[in-house]
């Protein structure tokens, strides 16, 4: 895990073009000739680039991530709470971040931190509430 992580600079490096142009060729911006985008493609891909989604989450202000907070990953409804999120989700492009509370209200709040801090784009609380 070493390895050297490509960057677009490294691409536009070896294709001889800016890196505004390999940042729009990858994201099949139409000002970029289709020779170019393919050429700067067939790169990013020999190269073995990998986007940065942090990077690309800042330019988006998108996450494209959902934080779900539950209270217990061994309870079977929310195992199909959950993956019926995930089911819906991955088609969508989106990630699922998952956290269990373990009904302890400082580890709800501090899952529900964490998950603003990461800047997900939104937080879904699942809790049941057992009255005996």
């Amino acid at each position: 895990m070493n390895e050297k992580r490509i960057s677009i600079a490294d691409i536009a490096q070896r294709a001889g073009v800016s890196h505004c142009t390999v940042s729009r060729a990858l994201r099949d911006n139409a000002l970029i000739s289709p020779k170019v985008r393919e050429k700067i493609k067939q790169l990013a891909q020999e190269m073995n680039y990998v986007p940065n989604a942090i990077a690309q989450s800042l330019q988006n202000k998108r996450t494209n991530t959902s934080g779900v907070v539950v209270t217990s990953i061994a309870d079977p409804f929310f195992a199909e709470v959950v993956e019926g999120i995930d089911k819906i989700a991955r088609p969508a492009g989106l990630s699922v971040l998952l956290s269990a509370s373990h009904r302890n209200l400082q580890q709800k709040i501090a899952a529900i931190n964490s998950f603003h801090r990461r800047r997900l784009d939104d937080i879904l609380f699942l809790s049941c509430f057992n009255y005996y």
